[in-house]
C-alpha cells in the first residue's frame, strides 16, 4: 500500500520513498503508542476510502492471493488519537 498510495508523485518520488506508513496496521501503531505511555482515544478509527481505491489503485493494480484470488482492498487510513 505504501507503493501504491504514492505512485502518482512523481515530482517527489524519492522523498516519498524515504517515507514508510504500512509497516503496521491499526492495531500495530495503537500497541506502539500504548506501550510508550499513552491512552489511545475511542474516536481513534482505521477505514478505506474507496474513491481513493476507484480512482487511483484499482485501475492500475489488483491483489490476489498467491493463486490468483481478489482480496479485498485493505484499509488506506487510519487516525490515531494518542494522549498522555
Amino acid at each position: 500500500m505504501d507503493f501504491l498510495t504514492r505512485k502518482d508523485y512523481v515530482d517527489n518520488w524519492l522523498s516519498e520513498t524515504h517515507e514508510q506508513f504500512c509497516g503496521l496496521n491499526f492495531s500495530g501503531w495503537s500497541a506502539i503508542a500504548e506501550r510508550a505511555g499513552f491512552t489511545i482515544d475511542p474516536a481513534s478509527n482505521a477505514w478505506r476510502n474507496d474513491w481513493v481505491i476507484e480512482n487511483r489503485i484499482a485501475p492500475v493494480a489488483t491483489i490476489t492471493t498467491p493463486d490468483g484470488d481478489p482480496i479485498t482492498w485493505p484499509v488506506t487510513h487510519q487516525l490515531l488519537i494518542a494522549r498522555r
